[in-house]
């Protein structure tokens, strides 16, 4: 999963999901966040949540992980491609409550003007991407296959 050139200015995002989500349909359904809502959206609203970097990626699932055991599972890892004409990047406050960027990411998906919400990781302020599987342009990000994933044992380790 190196770069190459045809990543030339385009957006890299990557999603790291439990290994039984392993085919993109699964992985990128939007389902889990609607369910479960995460930051960008509210009970119903089906996003997904991805990251800039594969480190940024392990940082969030790690924040998130309920568990030490939950991260024994297997994962796997996407990498994503998309043209910069498909990302919305709000002009955001420095501070920002839950319920408001909740609100604004409802208003995003119901917009329905980009495929791509970019915002700031609260642990890092790189790029997250949030994406709305159910776009009509989402067919023009690229997806790759899923790959496995294994958490550096250090890591693991470090945990209680």
């Amino acid at each position: 999963m190196s770069s190459s050139s045809s990543e030339r200015g385009r957006v890299v995002f990557w999603r790291i999901a439990r290994a039984k989500y392993d085919k993109v349909a699964d992985a990128f359904s939007g389902a889990g966040a609607a369910q479960y809502p995460g930051r960008w959206n509210g009970v119903g609203v089906p996003v997904v949540y991805t990251a800039c970097s594969i480190a940024l990626g392990v940082l969030e699932l790690l924040v998130h992980a309920k568990s030490r055991a939950a991260l024994d599972e297997r994962f796997v890892l996407f990498r994503g491609l998309a043209d910069p004409d498909l990302v919305f990047k709000p002009d955001l406050p420095a501070k920002l409550p839950k319920s408001e960027s909740r609100r604004i990411g409802n208003e995003w998906v119901q917009r329905g003007d980009h495929p791509l919400l970019e915002v700031p990781s609260i642990i890092t302020g790189e790029p997250n991407y949030v994406l709305n599987p159910n776009h009509s342009d989402f067919g023009k990000i690229e997806i790759g296959d899923s790959e496995l994933f294994r958490f550096d044992p250090r890591i693991l380790e470090r945990l209680k």
